[in-house]
Parts: C-alpha cells; sequence; structure tokens
C-alpha cells in the first residue's frame, strides 16, 4: 500500500482482511472444514460454525433467508 492509500479506511479494511485470509473465500474454507477442538462444548463449536457461515454469506453477498442460503451453497 502507498503512504496515500493508508488514509483510506475501506482500502485499508480490505487489505488487512484478505491479508489474514478474512474473505468470503477464507471463511468459506473454514465454514467447510470446521472441527470440533479440544476442550470445545457443542454450544462453542455450533456458535463457532454459525459465525463462519453469517460472515461468508454477508461477505458473498446474499440475503438473511432461505432462498439466499440456498442459492450461496448452490453456487459454491
Amino acid at each position: 500500500m502507498t503512504d496515500d492509500d493508508v488514509g483510506d479506511y475501506d482500502l485499508f479494511k480490505n487489505s488487512l482482511l484478505k491479508r489474514f485470509r478474512l474473505t468470503e473465500g477464507g471463511y468459506r474454507k473454514r465454514f467447510k472444514s470446521v472441527r470440533i477442538e479440544v476442550g470445545e462444548t457443542a454450544k462453542q463449536f455450533v456458535d463457532r460454525l454459525k459465525k463462519y457461515l453469517t460472515k461468508w454469506r454477508e461477505m458473498a453477498g446474499f440475503d438473511a433467508t432461505y432462498e439466499g442460503l440456498q442459492n450461496m451453497i448452490l453456487r459454491y
């Protein structure tokens, strides 16, 4: 990034998200490969799974409806 780009919040935020793989593809991959961790309760696992699915849906630009979720999953 250039010095001028650092002042642009949206550009800076998107660069950080991409750097740490917090993108649509990153959350899709996390959702599809998630496994329960040692010491994690079932509720904690489900909450983490929901977070990954929600972030994937939001970044993919689909509605939070049954049809939106269906279209997103069928697209991938």
